[in-house]
C-alpha cells in the first residue's frame, strides 16, 4: 500500500502548481477514470478494519437504483470495502485514509463533498501534516445514507501531506463508502522574492500596483503616463501595450508580453528608472512561463534584459545588453541571467520579447508571462569579469553548509579565492591548486546568509560567484 500511495502523491506534487481543483474521489485511479469492481483503490487506504490494518481499498458493486454511484457528476466516484463484494465483509469499524498534498504559497482549501455510506459513518475528519485530526461535521443518520453534501474550508493551511479520514460502521456484512467530490485550492499572494533576491532595486517588482482589469482588456498600459484611465502599472513604463494578467494566485498579477522575428520586427517591453552603478555587479531573476496563444512552430520566447540611459521608444534593441533568456516551460519557473560587471552608469532597466521566427505574419507570435523581477546590485563585486573563466568556474551545492566543491577549466595555476558579504566585509581568503580536478573550499565557520566569492587567477583574471551558506 506504501508504493501506491508514493506514486500518487508524485503524480499530485507535480501537477499541483498547475491546477486549482483536484477530484479526491473514492474508486477513480490516478487519472480519474472509474475503476472496475474489484479493482484496488490507488489513492485511498483502509488504515484499520476488524481485519488487518493497512487492507487493500477495492471497488464494490452496488444496488441499481437503491445507491446512486456518482453523487457528484462527471467524478467518476465508486464505492469501496475490503472484501471488493457487497456481501462477505467482516463486521465492524473501518477507517478510510486518502492523503492529499498542499503545496507552499495555497491561503486557503475547500472540500467539497458529496458521501454515501453503509451503514453508518462514524466520523469525517481533514487531518494536518502534524496529525492534528479537525472534525468535519456531518448529520448523523443511521443505517446506510445518500449523498450528504460536505462544504469544509480551511484557512492558512500548513503545506504537507494531509489527509482525508473517514470511519464507517458495517453492522453486518454489507457495507460500503463512498466520497465524491473535490479540493478546491487557492493560491495567496506571493510576497516571497525570488531566491537570488537579496535587496532589490526595483520598485512595484511584482506589478501589484496599478489597475488590475474586471473587463478582460488585462489592463494595457502604452507609455508612462495613464492615457486611458487606470490602465498603467505604478512605477513602470510599457512599449507597444503589454498587459496586466491575473496569474492565478489569489489577487497576483504579472505582465504579459509578446514578440516576433529574433530583430525585433515587433513585439512588447516595458522598463523603469533605476540606478545601475558602474563598477558594481548587477544580479537579475524574474519568474516566467511561455504561453503560445497561436499554436504555431517556432514555440518559443526569448526575455531580452537591456541597460539605457534614454527611456527607449521602441523595442528594437539599442541599449546595451545585460542578459537574455529562451522560456519554454508552459508552467511558471525562475530564471535567472549570469552575473554582468556593469562597464558604466545607466538611468534604465528595459526588458522586451521576442521569438526565433523572422516573419512578422501574427502567425509566429509569442507570449510570454512575467512575474517578481528583482534587480540586485553588489558594490562589492568590483573589476572587470574575464568571461572565459566566469563561464568555467562551477560552484556546488549552492547552497551548502560544510564546503563548497569548485571546479575550472580555464585557470592555469593557483586560484586566489576571497568571500565578501553583500555588504563588502572581507571574510576569508584561500589559495587553492587548479591541477585538482575538483577543488574544495572550507566555509563551515561562515554564518549562514549570502556571499560573494571572488576568485582571481595567476595571470590577472577575475570571476565573481556567489553562493547561499545555510
Amino acid at each position: 500500500m506504501k508504493a501506491k500511495s508514493s506514486l500518487f502523491l508524485i503524480l499530485l506534487l507535480f501537477s499541483l502548481n498547475a491546477i486549482a481543483q483536484f477530484n479526491v474521489s473514492t474508486g477513480i485511479d490516478l487519472l480519474g477514470n472509474a475503476l472496475n469492481v474489484g479493482d484496488v483503490d490507488p489513492q485511498w487506504e483502509i488504515v484499520n478494519s476488524p481485519n488487518l490494518p493497512g487492507i487493500d481499498a477495492r471497488v464494490s458493486p452496488y444496488y441499481p437504483g437503491y445507491w446512486e454511484v456518482t453523487p457528484v457528476a462527471a467524478t467518476n466516484a465508486g464505492w469501496l470495502n475490503f472484501q471488493g463484494d457487497l456481501f462477505g465483509n467482516a463486521p465492524g469499524d473501518y477507517t478510510f485514509e486518502r492523503p492529499i498534498t498542499i503545496a507552499s504559497g495555497v491561503s486557503s482549501f475547500v472540500c467539497n463533498f458529496a458521501l454515501t455510506w453503509d451503514d453508518d459513518l462514524i466520523s469525517l475528519e481533514i487531518v494536518d501534516p502534524n496529525q492534528v485530526a479537525t472534525p468535519i461535521t456531518v448529520v448523523p443518520t443511521t443505517w446506510y445514507h445518500l449523498s450528504q453534501n460536505v462544504n469544509f474550508p480551511v484557512a492558512n493551511p500548513m503545506p504537507g501531506i494531509w489527509k482525508i479520514r473517514a470511519v464507517v460502521n458495517f453492522f453486518d456484512s454489507v457495507g460500503a463508502f463512498l466520497l465524491s467530490g473535490t479540493v478546491d485550492t487557492t493560491m495567496g499572494i506571493d510576497t516571497v522574492p525570488p531566491p537570488c533576491c537579496t535587496e532589490n532595486r526595483l520598485l512595484n517588482p511584482d506589478f501589484e500596483l496599478g489597475y488590475h482589469s474586471t473587463n478582460g482588456d488585462g489592463g494595457t498600459f502604452i507609455g508612462c503616463n495613464s492615457a486611458f484611465p487606470n490602465s498603467y502599472a505604478t512605477n513602470w513604463c510599457g512599449i507597444g501595450g503589454p498587459q496586466y494578467f491575473d496569474t492565478g494566485m489569489s489577487q497576483h498579477f504579472g505582465i504579459t508580453m509578446w514578440g516576433i522575428g529574433s530583430n525585433f520586427q515587433a513585439g512588447e517591453g516595458l522598463y523603469q528608472s533605476a540606478t545601475i552603478s558602474k563598477d558594481s555587479s548587477l544580479n537579475i531573476c524574474f519568474r516566467a512561463r511561455f504561453n503560445d496563444i497561436v499554436p504555431t512552430s517556432p514555440n518559443d520566447v526569448m526575455v531580452r534584459f537591456e541597460a539605457y540611459n534614454t527611456p527607449p521608444t521602441s523595442v528594437f534593441p539599442s541599449g546595451t545588453l545585460i542578459g537574455e533568456v529562451s522560456i519554454t516551460n508552459t508552467n511558471w519557473d525562475t530564471y535567472y541571467l549570469p552575473n554582468w560587471a556593469i562597464p558604466a552608469d545607466f538611468q534604465y532597466l528595459v526588458i522586451t520579447a521576442h521569438n526565433s521566427s523572422m516573419i512578422d505574419d501574427g502567425q509566429f507570435a509569442s507570449w510570454v508571462l512575467v512575474d517578481d523581477i528583482c534587480m540586485h546590485v553588489d558594490t562589492l563585486l568590483v573589476g572587470i569579469e574575464d568571461p572565459n573563466l566566469a563561464a568555467s568556474l562551477s560552484l556546488y551545492p549552492n547552497p551548502a553548509s560544510d564546503r563548497l566543491l569548485i571546479s575550472t577549466s580555464e585557470a592555469n595555476g593557483d586560484l586566489d579565492l576571497q568571500i565578501f558579504d553583500l555588504m563588502g566585509r572581507f571574510y576569508a581568503t584561500q589559495i587553492i591548486h587548479t591541477s585538482a580536478e575538483i577543488m574544495e573550499l572550507d566555509i563551515h565557520a561562515l554564518a549562514p546568509g549570502h556571499y560573494g566569492l571572488r576568485a582571481t587567477a595567476a595571470d590577472g583574471q577575475i570571476a565573481w560567484k556567489r553562493f547561499v551558506k545555510q
